[in-house]
Parts: structure tokens; sequence; C-alpha cells
């Protein structure tokens, strides 16, 4: 079953050198670490095809900026300049090494920026000439081997929980979108999937508690891991900070029941 309602534009991208494909779905969310916001933009949509086995070199540009606010963020004039610099060097970066740029880390003052590639060897000068128009920007860069894309999935992919609040925050988003006000609860489907007939009926009794409809329970023919399907449902408030507290319980309830998650579905209301 489909996460939510929403349909997501993006784009096609074919990796010539190994005939893998994959769409790419840039995300930007926020974290927190000692204190002070750090901002992650990622690629998505690459996760199915990593680790990309004829890229298996890592390249990071560690670029610091002036420009900050007092949490460490850069200012808009200082963000219009990046996103600039931005636009500058990816293009190079791909052209000239037939790099993927995978996403960007932003915190207190430095913004990082990742690329996986093959060829590394020209990577210094690539990167000097592409930043010589930003001659106040100090920045140094390193290449490390990384065939299993470990920096990828640790430090930009967002963990579970916050791959929640983005499916949430995007399935809201369309429901606004399509001019709903959300200014009204209505019904809300849920979909659940379980290792074990068990997990599954132990979940049963505790939505059952939290007065849940109980309206299909099946199990997937071929299917290994999370084999028993649960779809459940209830009138809900189906807002941002409604629909965090809401999927983060019935993911955490999951967890422990050896079971997954797999998202909400609902109708547009005007």
């Amino acid at each position: 079953m489909p996460r939510a309602i929403i349909l997501f534009s993006v784009f096609l991208v074919a990796l010539s050198a190994t005939g893998q494909e994959y769409q790419s779905d840039w995300e930007v969310y926020l974290m927190e670490s000692g204190r002070k916001p750090v901002a992650i933009m990622v690629d998505l949509g690459i996760a199915k095809a990593a680790p990309l086995g004829d890229r298996p070199n890592l390249i990071i540009l560690h670029l610091k900026y002036r420009d900050t606010l007092a949490d460490g963020m850069p200012t808009p004039a200082g963000m219009k300049i990046l996103e600039k610099a931005e636009d500058d060097l990816v293009p190079v970066m791909e052209s000239g090494l037939s790099a993927v740029y995978v996403g960007r880390f932003t915190k207190s003052g430095k913004r990082d920026f990742y690329f996986y590639t093959n060829d590394t060897s020209a990577y210094h000068h690539i990167l000097k000439e592409a930043l010589r128009p930003y001659p106040s920007y100090q920045w140094y860069a390193a290449a490390k081997r990384d065939a299993g894309w470990i920096d990828y999935f640790q430090v930009l992919y967002p963990i579970p929980r916050e791959f929640e609040r983005i499916m949430n925050r995007r399935s809201v988003d369309k429901l606004r979108a399509a001019g709903d006000p959300l200014s009204t609860a209505r019904k809300v489907d849920h979909w659940i999937y379980f290792k074990t007939k068990e997990g599954r009926r132990n979940f049963v009794f505790s939505a059952q508690d939290e007065k849940f409809d109980i309206l299909e329970a099946g199990e997937e023919a071929g299917v290994k891991d999370f084999p028993y399907s649960l779809h459940i449902a209830r009138t809900d408030k189906v807002d941002y900070v409604s629909m965090d507290k809401l999927t983060l319980h019935l993911w955490e309830l999951a967890l422990k029941n050896s079971g997954r998650y797999d998202g909400w579905d609902t109708l547009v209301l005007h």
C-alpha cells in the first residue's frame, strides 16, 4: 500500500557507467547536535541504488562561511551566496569527475558537501577553480575510500524516526496543496506489517484499547520478512503535530511487536 495520498515530482537519473537508474528525491530536514541546529539536505532516492560500485570514493568539501546567525546557521544574505556557490560547484564536479552529489551538512558556520566518484586524481584543482569566485570563503577538502557509502547512510540519510516525520510532512503538505484546511478530523487509515502472527495480535490488542477499528488482517504471499499485514483506522486530526504524535506512537508500538509501520492514507476535505 502506498504510504499516503501524495505523488512526488522526481527526476530519473541514468548512471551510464553502470546502467543503474534511480529517482532523485531531494529532501532538507533539521536536527540538533550539541544544542545547535543541523540542516541536512540529502538525495533520498539514490539510497535504492547505493552503494554504486563504480563510485567507491568519497570527496568531502568543507566550506566555512562567515555570515552566521546566533545559532550558527547562515544569514539570508549568506544563504544566497552559498546557494550560488553550490550551483557553480556541483556541475563542475559532475562533469569533471563523473561525481555523484548526494547531499550536504550545515552546522556552526560550516557546510560540508558530499560527492561519490571513482576518479579523485584532480579533485583539489577542480574545487579550487570552482570556488575561485568566492575568495572570502575558507575551504579544505579530503578524499577517502567509502565503497559501502557509509558516510551517506550514517551522516546524511535520516534515521527512521526522522524519516517518518519527513513522510508525514510531505503527506500533510499535499493535503494543504489540494485545498484542505486541515481543520476537520477525519478517518485516517494505517498499514502495519509484522514478522509474526503473535506480534500482530499483541499490536491489535493495544490498537483496540486506543479505539482503532481493525479493518483487515492478512498474509502476504511470498513475503518472508514481514508477511503479516494489518489495516487499521481511526478518526483523527491530520495537521503536522497531530500526525507526528500519532504515527510515531504507532511506529514505536509496531517496533515493540516485531512489526514495521508502513504509513497512512486519508481523503482530502474542503
